[in-house]
């Protein structure tokens, strides 16, 4: 073949590779408009886009969708999702998800939010032990990113994001209300209004619920080994999984001309245990979980013809607290570090308890005067303060060479003491952690 007839060939081919993808980009364009689906996720990368041309693998999940499935917690309508499965921790039966198989004690590395602002717990970097199930009534749409996400949402996405769109007034028509009942005594009922104040947008939603949990049984747990080692019959196995709670959930959401005003709490009193903090049954704990979120945003989509500029504030405050928690129950044996190898039957008994509260500051502007990008600014500030931790316990941890740490009574009575710095006992103190971003995309 010539020179000549070479550079025909390739000049065809180029001309055709442009016009194929030129069509196929039309194509989409005409499937989209045909299908009528707004189907656009800002998870991926802080703007709405279609799902097919986001960066990140994506699923944005419907109130249609959830209503079709028939999940009533979003445990249930995340099972749904391509690459996802929803597990439960032991201890507090807290839900676990796990993106592409990547799961840890309490998957931190997945990043829960409601509405773009985060419900990551210091403590262990998830959303809470003691948050349990989030309901469904109140949801617009859930967004759903697998793969990492960090570069947009911060180092607790390093394996997947989740955001959780509340419904607005004009997702809700008039008052709707509803009853359920179910199996283990489950019972809850919703009220929810969306309409018009003046002329201030209204949306109010108020949840009430109480579950004995699944009920499933435990045959054996940590205290039954112990029992083997020590001659003792403590153990509470075979017994049933301690994973009922109840629930109050509560929403209000306020939108006037450019500004948004968002309040929601979660409170899950009367929480069970699960398999127990040690993997060892206890019936008696109950947990106290509570979680209250604000944020005010303001938001202006047409600034000027090619700038839209966003601001938001928010507080995020939460405290987990406990009654004493018998990590291992009465009865069980642990010997005590003194001469002549006195040991002690009690039960090991702790109240870890800390409060939390989260305070960001953020501004973004996004520019679309070019043809095929957009430009996208901000800048934040996040306050991040553990300001109260409190325990007592009447145990401690003594490492054993050839063993391992191993609980010991803290004194001959194995009494409970307050856990302090000056008698070295603290686990963890107040503290509160800073930081500024600023980030520049295209």
């Amino acid at each position: 073949m010539t020179n000549a007839a070479c550079r025909r060939l390739l000049a065809v081919l180029c001309l055709s590779s442009s016009v194929l993808a030129g069509q196929a980009e039309a194509d989409d364009q005409m499937l989209l408009m045909l299908s009528g689906d707004e189907q656009l996720v800002s998870i991926a990368t802080g703007t709405p886009q279609p799902v097919s041309k986001a960066p990140s693998v994506a699923t944005v999940i419907t109130a249609a969708d959830i209503r079709a499935t028939g999940a009533t917690t979003l445990s249930d309508v995340l099972e749904s999702v391509p690459g996802m499965h929803v597990s439960r921790s032991g201890l507090l039966w807290a839900p676990l998800y796990s993106i592409r198989g990547i799961q840890t004690l309490f998957t931190p590395e997945v990043l829960i939010m409601i509405n773009g602002i985060p419900l990551t717990n210091s403590y262990y970097g998830d959303r809470g032990r003691l948050m349990g199930d989030i309901p469904l009534e109140h949801i617009a749409r859930i967004e759903v990113i697998r793969g990492p996400g960090s570069a947009v949402h911060g180092a607790e996405a390093v394996s997947g994001a989740i955001n959780i769109i509340t419904r607005t007034a004009s997702d809700i028509a008039g008052t709707e209300s509803g009853l359920r009942a179910g199996s283990y005594r489950t019972y809850d009922g919703w009220v929810q209004h969306g309409g018009k104040w003046g002329e201030v947008d209204v949306a109010a939603y108020l949840r009430l619920g109480t579950t004995e949990g699944s009920g499933g049984t435990v045959g054996a747990d940590a205290q039954t080994a112990l029992d083997r080692t020590f001659g003792t019959r403590a153990s509470n196995a075979p017994g049933p999984v301690q994973n009922g709670y109840d629930s109050i959930d509560a929403r209000l959401d306020l939108a006037l001309d450019h500004w948004r005003l968002r309040l929601g709490h979660i409170d899950r009193p009367n929480h069970g245990t699960g398999t127990g903090v040690a993997d060892a049954l206890d019936p008696l704990t109950k947990g106290h979980g509570k979680y209250t979120n604000l944020d005010l945003t303001w938001h202006n989509p047409k600034l000027t013809e090619n700038w839209a500029l966003t601001a938001q504030a928010s507080y995020y405050d939460t405290s987990e607290e406990e009654v004493d928690i018998t990590l291992f129950p009465a009865g069980s044996a642990f010997p005590l570090a003194l001469p002549g190898g006195a040991s002690s039957t009690v039960g090991m008994v702790g109240r870890p308890e800390h409060w939390e509260r989260q305070q960001r500051l953020s501004v973004s502007a996004l520019y679309g005067g070019f043809e095929k990008h957009k430009l996208r600014a901000g800048a934040g500030y996040n306050l991040v303060d553990m300001y109260r931790v409190t325990e007592t316990k009447n145990f401690t941890f003594v490492y054993i060479p050839g063993v391992g740490y191993v609980p010991q009574c803290i004194n001959l009575a194995c009494s409970i003491v307050e856990a302090t710095q000056a008698n070295g006992l603290a686990f963890l103190t107040p503290h509160e952690r800073r930081s500024v971003f600023a980030y520049l995309q295209d």
